[in-house]
This record gives structure tokens, C-alpha cells and sequence, in this order.
């Protein structure tokens, strides 16, 4: 049974997001009361910064122009630009965009896609806490979750009464909210409910709660997670399942760093991972030694190298390719070249050199690179990080020169770096990307369906 799918965090992930969309929004438009310009860019001939809803209009291409004239509309707060946009999807969202700002339900009303109605609806419902625009909604499904939402926004156990599907959910969520074991027992369907219970009983560090879970997976997960919160070897006793057992006899072993604890555990990989946390966190390669399997205690060694940046401690590694990774991950953090040298492959090595390159930003190790594909990630790398073209001209294959100029263009947010690229479907490509990034960073979420749920 996968537990995580039932419970409480999309819905609170989702009342989160609405309360940031919808103060933004609300602070952002009450406090600007001129208009706002545009920074939206085209392509081809037609590349300039645009700022004002003159300069959409000059705007040859018509995909280009309505996006203009949505970008602007919406900045500007402006329904009657909404109306020079050809292009009925994108007119719609324009409406939407707006009619969400300003929670003006007569502009909903404009919308011809029900689905997109039926959003707007519930988007300003929530903004407002009124059931009764949750009622002009014709989906039965976003009916629903109107109603529901506001009713965990309130905290109003009568407002889930009035639901016949979800009902058992929004009791789960207001239940957790007040740490209120009543309100489980209120919950029809016996998932929801153990997972009320669970949720309860880990907040409130109550064990007998967990008693109360007829599941046994969620039953032994509740004794998990109180075990560990209350480091308490006992508990973890009471789990019928060997492997969530281990997990929290492991979870105990790491916080108190004992090593008799990972000894409890039956699966020796367990035990492995179990005794090289803590030989990491006490910084004692002595508790490496006493791992039995031999790939884990050199798993043990490589973590302490990385962890204290120690090269000794990487010789003690048997295999070729674990020394040459740990002396990789130490040059990095070290920003040493000198390091990368003591590595005997040649593929790790010109990793190495492009990683150090990238973390120092000097062009003169990229030309050192063998291999010709870690020398054009060095380059590239490089390029992005000075925004410099040219380094990308470095670059002799054209694919990856291509690329290059797509991520400098995508990091500067320029049109005409992506006039440089060769292939086609790069091109369209850079440009298709830039186009959604300038308007999704005008727009204080993006144009389409910034509703609560979606089916």
C-alpha cells in the first residue's frame, strides 16, 4: 500500500499555492495604479524589447502579437487588450488572467470554454470564501473541491457536510489542522481514516493513538515515526514488518551514532550503510574498518575522503574507478587541478577538469580536455557562466555549439543568441523556451488554469 498517496500534503501544497497566487496578485494590482509596461522580445526581424501596446501592434507575426497583447493585458490589468488577440485560446486565458485579478465574476461569464469558466469560478471562490460561487460552477468535480478548499481554509467541518464525494478528506485535513481525534472517527472510508489517525498520532507523540489504525502498513508506520521521535528502541519492536523495522532501528542508530543499534538490523546492506553514517559523522574511518562486506566499507572510506576532503583516505579504496571518483569529488571542492592529475582514467580526468574548470571559470583548462565531449561541456559550462558567446565559437561540433548557444541564450533571456543556432528544431526550440520564460516571469503565475484542482 502506498500510503503517501492518501493524506494531507496536496491539498495543503494546493491551499498554499492559491494564498501566494492570490495575495500577490491582489497586493500587486492594489498597488500599482498606472499602467505597466512589457519587456516582451520576438524573433527574426521583428527582435526588439517591447514596452508598450504600440509596439505589439507592429509585431508582423501573429503568434508573436497575441502574445504581446496577453503579456501587456495582464500587466496592465486591461480587459479591452484582451479583445486584439486573433487567437480564441489565447483570449480566453487573457480574460481568465484578469478576471482572476480583479475577482470580477461578470468577466468568468465572458469565458466560452466551460472548463476554463468553471476555474475562474472557483478560483474567485476560494479568493472570497463564498459557497455560493462554488454553485455556478457546472463540473460536479471542481463543485466539489470549491467547496472543499474553503471549507479547510475555514476550518469548517458544516462546509464538508455539505459534500458527498470528498467529504472523508476534508475531515482528514481539518482534523490534523486542530489535532483533533474526534473528527477521524467522523470519517467514513478506512484509509482516510487510518491516515488521520497516523497523522494525529505522530503530531501528538501519542502512541496509543496508533492502536487505533486497523492497517497494518499504516499501523507500523505510526509506530515508526514515534519511535524515532522518541528514540525509543521499544517501539520499533512493536513493527511487524522486517524492513520497517530495520528503518527505524536505523533511523534510532543514526541520531544516537551506536553502533549496537545497527547490529540489530537483519539485512547486512543495512547494516553496512548504517555503520558508514556514523563513521561519517563522528569522522572515524576506524568504524569503516569494522564493516564486513567489503563494498560498503569502501563506500564507508569514499564518504569520509569526500566528506573531510582527505586524498589518503581515498588510497585505501580497492577499486580504480572509487579513487579516481574520490580524488574528482575532492578537487572540486578543493578547486585544485593538481588533484585531477593523480587520477590514472582518462574519462574521470576530463571530468574532473571540466568540474574544476567550471567551479574556477578558467577557459585555459577547457583546451587542456582530451576527450573533444567533456572539452565542449567545459566550454559550454564556461559560456553560460560568464554569459560569453564566444566561447561557445570554441566549440567545433555543430550540435553542440548549437547547444551552447541555446543555454547562453536561455540564461540571458536573448532572442537573437538563438538566431545563431544552425539547427532548425534547436532554434524554434530556443526560441519557443525564451518566449515562455519572458512571459512566465511577467506574469505572476503564467496564463493557463491557476486553479485549486485539476482533474
Amino acid at each position: 500500500m502506498n500510503i503517501s498517496n492518501k493524506g494531507f500534503a496536496p491539498i495543503i501544497i494546493l491551499i498554499a499555492v492559491f494564498l501566494i497566487a492570490g495575495l500577490c496578485s491582489y497586493v500587486y494590482f492594489q498597488s500599482n495604479n498606472k499602467p505597466i509596461t512589457s519587456t516582451t522580445t520576438t524573433i527574426g526581424e521583428e527582435i526588439t524589447e517591447t514596452k508598450t501596446l504600440s509596439d505589439c501592434d507592429k509585431i508582423t507575426d501573429e503568434y508573436y502579437k497575441n502574445y504581446c497583447y496577453l503579456d501587456i493585458a495582464v500587466l496592465e490589468n486591461n480587459l479591452s487588450i484582451c479583445d486584439k488577440i486573433t487567437d480564441q485560446n489565447y483570449k480566453e486565458n487573457c480574460y481568465s488572467d484578469i478576471a482572476k485579478s480583479q475577482q470580477n465574476l461578470s468577466i468568468c461569464d465572458k469565458l466560452t470554454n466551460q472548463t476554463s469558466r468553471d476555474l475562474c469560478y472557483g478560483y474567485i471562490a476560494i479568493a472570497q470564501r463564498d459557497l455560493f460561487i462554488c454553485d455556478k460552477i457546472t463540473s460536479e468535480y471542481h463543485k466539489v473541491h470549491c467547496y472543499q478548499d474553503i471549507a479547510v481554509l475555514e476550518n469548517n467541518l458544516s462546509t464538508c457536510d455539505k459534500l458527498t464525494d470528498d467529504k472523508n478528506n476534508c475531515y482528514s485535513v481539518i482534523a490534523r489542522d486542530q489535532g483533533n481525534l474526534s473528527i477521524c472517527d467522523k470519517i467514513t472510508d478506512q484509509d482516510y481514516k487510518d491516515s488521520c489517525y497516523k497523522w494525529i498520532a505522530r503530531d501528538a507523540k501519542d502512541l496509543s493513538i496508533c492502536e487505533k489504525i486497523m492497517d497494518q502498513d499504516y499501523k507500523n508506520n505510526c509506530y515508526s515515526d514515534i519511535a524515532q521521535n522518541k528514540e525509543d528502541l521499544f517501539i520499533c519492536d512493536k513493527i511487524t514488518n522486517q524492513e520497517d523495522k530495520d528503518s527505524c532501528y536505523s533511523g534510532i542508530a543514526k541520531t544516537q551514532r551506536d553502533l549496537s543499534i545497527c547490529d540489530k538490523l537483519m539485512n547486512q546492506k543495512e547494516v553496512g550503510l548504517c555503520y558508514a553514517y556514523i563513521a561519517k559523522a563522528k569522522g572515524d574511518l576506524s568504524v569503516c574498518d569494522e564493516i564486513t562486506d567489503e563494498y560498503y566499507k569502501n563506500y564507508c572510506y569514499r564518504l569520509i575522503a569526500i566528506f573531510e576532503n582527505n586524498l589518503s583516505i581515498c588510497d585505501k579504496l580497492k577499486s580504480q574507478d572509487d579513487i579516481d571518483d574520490c580524488y574528482k569529488n575532492i578537487a572540486i571542492a578543493q578547486r585544485d587541478l593538481s588533484i585531477c592529475e593523480k587520477i590514472i582514467g582518462q574519462g574521470y580526468k576530463d571530468y574532473c577538469y571540466q568540474l574544476v574548470t567550471k567551479a574556477k571559470e578558467d577557459l585555459s583548462v577547457c583546451d587542456e580536455i582530451t576527450d573533444k565531449r567533456y572539452r565542449n561541456y567545459c566550454y559550454r559550462d564556461l559560456a553560460v557562466l560568464e554569459n560569453n558567446l564566444s566561447i561557445c565559437d570554441k566549440i567545433m561540433d555543430q550540435n553542440d555549439k548549437d547547444n551552447c548557444y541555446t543555454d547562453v541564450a536561455k540564461s540571458q533571456s536573448d532572442y537573437i543568441i538563438c538566431d545563431k543556432i544552425k539547427n532548425q528544431d534547436y532554434r524554434n526550440s530556443c526560441y519557443k523556451y525564451l518566449q515562455g520564460d519572458i512571459l512566465h516571469s511577467n506574469i505572476y503565475f503564467g496564463h493557463s488554469n491557476r486553479y485549486f484542482k485539476f482533474p
